[in-house]
């Protein structure tokens, strides 16, 4: 449900006297180092006009791989990075089943081992305390390989490892989405290694240390990755709760959804942001897709902090979309009709009979009945396709 914002293009050459010699023999120095250096600048070109055609229907995922195999012994580490990381990006847009194909293909496995060799291989560059333009180079790779796999959904601890190892030391050499990047490809996999946390401290360390490189799409990546790792660290969550308090109006669906989920999880309650977070989703609900209203409703439930203003604006999208779908929210999983309906009932309990805020008490009431009186026709609808849990939280909403 949270896919990582898109990388930017990988560098399209590698300087330095190396690139001569990952390709066919040739001798190191002189024009052979530039012809090499030229060929895989060329290498790259091609890998993505090809990629770029596979995307328009104008080729097949199958013609990509078949002209990365024949090319293969001719790539260096950044051409490496770019077949790998193109060949995960066509599989996400192509869904589950081109992902599964593509990763039993044997020319993909022939891809992924070379990818793992040649990150291994730069991954000492990184730690040799070298400069230059190859070392440069090497937190994209390490980005691009590390989010390809996570994509994939293809484990590979060893590797996650060593890249936990050498990375932690030097991440002063990652930038911004970089990093954040590498994070959320950890969060992704699920990676628990021994030196996953020391990874993530360090990045957080980084973060504070250059936060004005950070901007808010970064920032939100970063403590998604953190809640999703169960990885804690006060300090980054402050300087994003500040960033958001401070440009809520920079952040997008994406980000205000994955916020405001990521402080729930981790218990980090901060009433500032859950109500720039609120207020900025209800000037953004239309553009919202239904996982991400679900979960900020979520996050406000599971915070147990009223915002009234988001749960009527919801209650008024999803009226109109049933208004269009005589009836129907087919876009609303049953997840998403259970977070939503399970979040209201929490937040907003019948009007006490005595005492309390009785006005306050009957708008988030009639907020929440009218969610469920235009949510709960769509869960009849879908009643088959319902998980126990979710049918049990929809009762105990109900119930409440």
């Amino acid at each position: 449900s949270y896919l990582v914002h898109a990388l930017p293009q990988p560098p399209q050459s590698r300087g330095g006297p190396e690139a001569s010699g990952k390709g066919g023999g040739r001798r190191r120095g002189g024009n052979d180092r530039g012809s090499a250096n030229g060929n895989c600048i060329e290498l790259n070109k091609h890998i993505l006009r090809l990629s770029e055609a596979v995307g328009r229907g104008e080729r097949t995922l199958s013609d990509l791989l078949a002209e990365v195999h024949a090319t293969a012994q001719q790539m260096n580490e950044v051409n490496l990075s770019t077949a790998f990381h193109r060949v995960a990006k066509l599989c996400r847009s192509g869904g589950p089943g081109a992902c599964d194909d593509v990763k039993h293909d044997w020319r993909f496995q022939d891809l992924v081992a070379r990818v793992r060799g040649s990150l291994l291989s730069s991954l000492v560059v990184l730690g040799g305390g070298s400069s230059g333009r190859r070392v440069r180079e090497v937190p994209m790779g390490v980005a691009c390989v590390c989010w390809a796999h996570a994509t994939l959904r293809i484990n590979d601890p060893g590797l996650f490892d060593e890249v936990a190892e050498q990375c932690s030391q030097n991440l002063k050499a990652f930038k911004h989405l970089e990093l954040s990047n590498v994070l959320w490809s950890f969060a992704k996999l699920g990676e628990q290694g021994g030196r996953t946390k020391v990874l993530f401290k360090a990045a957080a360390s980084e973060a504070l240390f250059r936060p004005d490189d950070f901007n808010v799409v970064n920032l939100s990546t970063l403590v998604w990755s953190f809640a999703t790792a169960r990885v804690k660290h006060g300090q980054l969550f402050d300087l994003v709760a500040k960033r958001f308090v401070k440009s809520a109006g920079e952040a997008e669906s994406q980000e205000i959804a994955n916020t405001a989920w990521a402080f729930a999880t981790a218990g980090v309650l901060n009433d500032a942001l859950f109500a720039h977070l609120g207020d900025e989703a209800v000037r953004k609900l239309e553009s919202f897709k239904p996982q991400e209203a679900a979960n900020v409703a979520w996050a406000f439930g599971r915070a147990e902090l009223s915002h009234v203003s988001f749960f009527r604006a919801l209650e008024r999208r999803l009226r109109a979309q049933a208004s269009k779908e005589r009836g129907r929210l087919s876009s609303f999983e049953p997840q998403h009709m259970t977070m939503v309906l399970q979040a209201a009932s929490l937040l907003y309990a019948p009007p006490a009979a005595e005492g309390g805020d009785d006005a306050r008490d009957e708008e988030g009431f009639a907020v929440a009945l009218g969610l469920m009186v235009v949510v709960l026709p769509e869960c009849l609808q879908q009643v088959h396709r319902f998980k126990n849990d979710e049918a049990s939280r929809i009762l105990t909403a109900c119930s409440r």
